[in-house]
């Protein structure tokens, strides 16, 4: 918050400072436009300074009332926005947008039974489309005219003129076929006795060439050719030709066939398009506003020579300016030293203006920044004069050149997948012979404190597997329980026996087992 207040305060104070500076003539100078470029700098100067002492000199510049920026605040110069490549708009021809209006209305009338209406609306559309077939890619569009015009003859009883239009159908499309479903019963019945008795003759051949490669011929509608045509296998009568290519105007016009074995030669002339030829100045020095990154790169390098130059000339020329400003700073010793070159374009040459210092506290950037808008303004005004720059600028050399870029390691073998990665080969040693070393003296064990139990180990409250005594084992007490239970039998049996002698004898032999 603190810095924030600081920096406010002192950018007032710049301001003010400028303001002060501008001398006061009583009335309102011309502005003299100006193309800026902020200042670079090289690897010795943070980014941090760069933009703050940017930031104070663009501010100066912005308040001198004789300069005007034809550039907003950025490194490179704003390259003019692109203009979208649209696809080539379609010229539409007014004449056959009436001629199709014309001919769904004459379909109405004819659906309405309003027969001479529609003999008027159909008869005027097929003028329009016969003047201006140049332009009309969809040569069905008069065959459907032609035989809607047949339809209208016929239903108001003008036989002739009906049988006339379906002569016309037949002699461009021979072999139409007729959907009796869309059409009037009676028209049908008129269309089927004419199209009996229309005889077929093949006419001769129409030779049409053009002095245009690309130049496509159409007759009727159809392709014949490319450049030139050879058409063969018409009807006798009249037919439609038309002819496009890219670059010229559109021709179209009627031709009649010959008779079977003759042949009619015709050689189309075509019109190119105005302004076809001609090319754009503007677009060739618009390509130089994307030269600003270049010019930078330039300007950072201190390569004020002949490409520099190019480029300076077409950006002043394109933005109409007669200057162009940059700029370039290096630090030494924990002080920034700035210079500002100016390229004038009447006499294509580049000025150098007089460097200030400012310490690395940027305690006096202020002052040091003010000068420099000073200096470029009298330089401007014709009121000084900077220092030719002829040759490499004495300021890049004052920074010790970039350090050697390090090398990097080199990569590490790749592995296949499922591949084992191969054991690194052993360098070889040297052979040594051993020499023998005293045993070294016996230490007691140091004490060891198990802290976590082995796998497997009986916890407590589970019944591991401890060895049991003999006394406890089963087959132990088996024999004693088998020795007792013989002892037992053998005294039931004694007693009883003695008892069978008539006495009682209470001592008992009995053999250890």
């Amino acid at each position: 918050m603190k810095g924030n207040i600081i920096k406010s305060l002192s950018l007032n104070l710049l301001l003010l400072m400028g303001i002060l500076t501008v001398p006061f003539t009583g009335y309102a100078q011309e502005k003299v436009p100006v193309l800026i470029f902020n200042p670079v700098s090289n690897q010795m100067v943070t980014k941090t300074a760069e933009n703050r002492i940017n930031e104070y000199f663009r501010a100066l510049l912005e308040i001198d009332k004789t300069l005007e920026l034809r550039q907003a605040t950025g490194a490179a110069v704003t390259k003019p926005k692109p203009v979208k490549k649209e696809a080539p708009k379609v010229i539409v021809n007014s004449r056959l947008t009436r001629a199709e209006r014309l001919v769904e209305k004459g379909k109405k009338l004819i659906g309405k039974k309003r027969y001479e209406q529609a003999v008027r609306s159909l008869y005027q559309a097929v003028n329009l489309l016969n003047r201006n077939l140049a332009d009309l890619e969809d040569f069905d569009t008069v065959v459907q005219a032609r035989l809607l015009l047949a339809v209208a003859f016929t239903m108001a009883d003008y036989r002739d003129e009906a049988a006339a239009s379906i002569r016309i159908v037949l002699t461009v499309r021979p072999d139409i076929f007729l959907d009796k479903g869309q059409y009037p019963p009676q028209f049908v019945k008129f269309f089927t006795r004419i199209q009996g008795r229309f005889k077929k003759k093949l006419a001769g051949d129409i030779n049409i060439k053009t002095k245009v490669d690309g130049a496509r011929i159409y007759c009727d509608g159809k392709l014949a050719g490319t450049g030139s045509a050879t058409i063969t296998g018409l009807q006798r009568g009249r037919h439609y030709i038309r002819i496009v290519a890219d670059g010229y105007k559109n021709k179209s016009f009627r031709v009649y066939t010959p008779v079977a074995g003759k042949s009619k030669k015709m050689l189309a002339r075509l019109k190119p398009l105005r302004g076809k030829k001609k090319t754009s100045k503007k677009s060739k020095t618009a390509d130089i506003a994307g030269y600003g990154p270049t010019l930078l790169n330039l300007v950072k390098k201190g390569n004020f020579n002949a490409r520099f130059k190019e480029i300076a000339k077409g950006l002043t020329a394109y933005y109409k300016t007669p200057f162009l400003v940059t700029g370039y700073i290096t630090e030494v010793s924990q002080v920034f030293h700035i210079a500002i070159f100016v390229y004038r374009a009447k006499d294509n040459k580049v000025f150098q203006l007089t460097p200030v210092l400012v310490g690395d506290d940027m305690g006096n950037l202020q002052v040091a920044v003010l000068d420099l808008e000073s200096n470029l303004s009298k330089f401007i005004a014709g009121k000084s004069n900077g220092e030719a720059v002829t040759r490499k600028p004495e300021i890049y050399a004052l920074a010790p050149p970039p350090p050697p870029p390090t090398p990097k390691p080199a990569p590490a073998p790749v592995v296949a997948a499922g591949t084992t990665k191969p054991e690194p080969t052993p360098a070889p040693q040297p052979v040594v012979t051993p020499t023998p070393t005293p045993a070294p003296a016996v230490t007691p064990a140091p004490s060891v404190h198990i802290t976590e139990l082995p796998a497997g180990f009986p916890m407590a409250g589970e019944e591991g597997p401890a060895i049991r005594p003999w006394y406890k084992k089963w087959w132990v007490w088996t024999i004693v329980g088998v020795a007792l239970v013989g002892a037992g039998v053998g005294t039931y049996l004694g007693v009883s026996h003695s008892h069978s002698s008539g006495g009682f004898n209470t001592n008992v032999s009995w053999t250890p087992y």
